[in-house]
């Protein structure tokens, strides 16, 4: 799809490429497992069963009622320029919720100042609509107690900043 989607925006700030860690890798297996099984390569299956199993199980029948893997795009204005968007959710419940996955290795609240997981999701629900959004994680490095969550408030000063430094004239 034709926009520029969350991590194609912090490539144009910080001019890096991210290549995938072992952790992204597992992070992508456990979201295959879960989200798109046919896409599940079958690798650290001892690992990624209980992950998704801890995950599935904090999620509860909410995850039945919960569209998977949604694809969507949207024109973001700001100013009198506009920003053209693309996003894909891991799981939403359509004008209410968007909910991410993560696999981390530390605190969730420490991935969220690094790595802008609230600037992520208020994208995602500015451009769908939602007006709540959760990230539910998981963190590998700890024995017990494994689940994190945290309800992001969608916020729009990071997107309007974009839209100017990036958009195109209306």
């Amino acid at each position: 799809m034709e926009g520029f989607s969350y991590s194609s925006l912090k490539r144009e700030e910080n001019g890096v490429s991210i290549i995938p860690s072992q952790g992204m890798m597992l992070g992508t297996r456990v979201h295959n497992y879960i989200l798109e099984p046919h896409k599940y390569d079958d690798v650290d299956r001892h690992i990624v069963v209980p992950i998704a199993s801890d995950l599935r199980k904090y999620l509860g029948a909410a995850i039945n009622h919960l569209e998977k893997e949604v694809a969507f795009t949207a024109i973001l204005e700001h100013q009198g320029m506009f920003l053209q968007y693309k996003g894909r959710a891991d799981l939403i419940y359509k004008g209410k919720l968007i909910v991410d996955l993560k696999i981390l290795s530390g605190k969730l609240q420490y991935a969220i100042e690094r790595f802008g997981y609230d600037k992520q999701l208020s994208g995602y629900a500015l451009a769908s609509g939602c007006k709540n959004a959760l990230i539910l994680s998981y963190n590998k490095a700890k024995k017990r107690d494994n689940l994190e969550s945290f309800m992001v408030k969608p916020n729009e000063d990071w997107w309007n900043y974009m839209i100017v430094k990036y958009g195109t004239p209306i």
